[in-house]
């Protein structure tokens, strides 16, 4: 009986296994870019074995040491040594370093899934670079989305509200008890949880009361709650009342159903493109509540579902200018010596990391692409396939894969036969519609 149940599970192990093609498609859709070995270990593996796996992967800390500079304050004495022009000429190299940090991160991780969460909630919490002018918070809340990647939204969102460089982007740092600012009240309830249309905008002013108290040391960029700059008065938010102090806030709104509504929504729409069945999003928001609103055992139902494997979500969307130019690189295992190139080339796409065009974060889908946009694509391929220390990369994956190189950086059939020089098959390839697809 024993040897027969064993026949069994591999029999169905058999039948159910992932192919290249599937297997792909997992690896593209959680991270950016795959490798030929990547895929390959993956195929032949069942669909939970294999996002089993993946889940498991997921970092808290990144691969790559943190900048030095990533202790300083302005009470530095170094730094409170030079003049005001000296000062932002530094803090300009340090956001390019930064910038260069996290490419470098994407490029070398062992879990994409990792930077592709990290990607996703600096998307959910837009915070500019630009505006914040203090590379050391953004980088904080870097690792602040690293070590809550998977884990509670709640808890998410509670560090959000009293993190520094997102109260600096949305000028929470002026807010008063006699005067409270509400921009970040509005885009908490509008862009972090609820989404517009489902609240009042009485729930906002009462929101932004409830959150002042809130001050950052200018010096250390900590944020701290200070009764005293309080309104500790009774409130009424969405029908509650209680007298709510920041700490109470996301809690409050994590418990909404219309946050778990867009929650699981937006999650659906990391991977899937396709329409979010209403009984589906109905399981999915019962998963996150019974999950105390963590978000791995909702992201492992999503992966699972019959719709994230369905042959028409696959080669459909259209590559952010991360998956096209640090998932090309992934992909063929080059890790360039200088960074700044392809920080560059990710800024002039239209994806310049740590810089957010708004508090709505980037544009997705079909925005990306248009004519002037597809010509800079082809400008930065060309420009990457010229460099002749890119050609070892090339040759080394066009061995590995053989026939399954065009499998290898199309989600779709080529239009027309690949052939010619290791170069000139790749140059082929990454001018096919189809390599702008995953």
């Amino acid at each position: 009986m024993k040897n027969l149940w064993l026949s069994l599970l591999i029999f169905n192990n058999f039948l159910f296994a992932l192919n290249f093609e599937e297997s792909r498609h997992l690896l593209n859709r959680t991270g950016f870019g795959a490798t030929y070995q990547e895929i390959k270990s993956l195929a032949g593996l069942s669909k939970n074995l294999a996002v089993s796996l993946i889940l498991s992967g997921i970092r808290t800390e990144p691969v790559l040491m943190l900048p030095d500079w990533k202790d300083k304050t302005r009470n530095d004495p170094d730094f409170k040594a030079l003049d005001q022009k000296e000062q932002n000429q530094l803090r300009k190299q340090w956001a390019h370093e930064l910038k260069e940090w996290w490419a470098g991160e994407i490029l070398v991780t062992n879990s994409p899934l990792t930077e592709k969460m990290v990607l996703f909630w600096h998307d959910h919490f837009a915070t500019a670079l630009q505006k914040v002018r203090w590379p050391q918070l953004m980088l904080r809340q870097n690792m602040t989305f690293r070590k809550n990647a998977l884990g509670s939204f709640e808890t998410l969102l509670n560090s959000m509200i009293h993190d520094s460089a997102l109260l600096f982007y949305l000028d929470a740092q002026q807010s008063k008890k006699q005067a409270p600012n509400e921009n970040l009240a509005r885009e908490l309830m509008e862009l972090f949880t609820m989404g517009i249309g489902n609240y009042t905008e009485q729930d906002v002013r009462e929101l932004a009361r409830a959150l002042t108290g809130l001050r950052i040391d200018k010096d250390t960029g900590a944020v701290d709650f200070k009764p005293g700059a309080h309104d500790a008065r009774q409130k009424e938010i969405l029908g509650t009342k209680k007298r709510f102090r920041p700490a109470e806030v996301a809690n409050f709104l994590v418990s909404r159903k219309e946050t778990q509504k867009r929650m699981v929504g937006k999650l659906w729409k990391l991977m899937i493109d396709l329409p979010l069945p209403p009984v589906k999003e109905q399981e999915l928001m019962k998963i996150m509540v019974q999950n105390n609103h963590h978000i791995k055992p909702v992201l492992e139902a999503i992966l699972l579902s019959e719709e994230f494997w369905d042959p028409k979500n696959r080669g459909c969307r259209i590559k952010a200018p991360v998956d096209h130019i640090l998932g090309f690189l992934r992909t063929i295992e080059y890790l360039p010596d200088e960074l700044q190139p392809v920080v560059q080339a990710l800024r002039r796409s239209g994806q310049d990391l740590f810089d957010p065009p708004s508090v709505k974060g980037w544009d997705e889908g079909n925005l990306w692409l248009n004519t002037a946009s597809m010509q800079q694509r082809i400008q930065i391929q060309n420009r990457f396939l010229r460099g002749m220390d890119v050609l070892p990369s090339l040759q080394k994956v066009e061995s590995m894969a053989g026939s399954d190189l065009v499998k290898l950086l199309l989600p779709l059939q080529a239009t027309s036969k690949i052939r010619g020089s290791t170069t000139d098959k790749f140059r082929q390839l990454l001018q096919e519609p189809a390599f702008q697809l995953y």
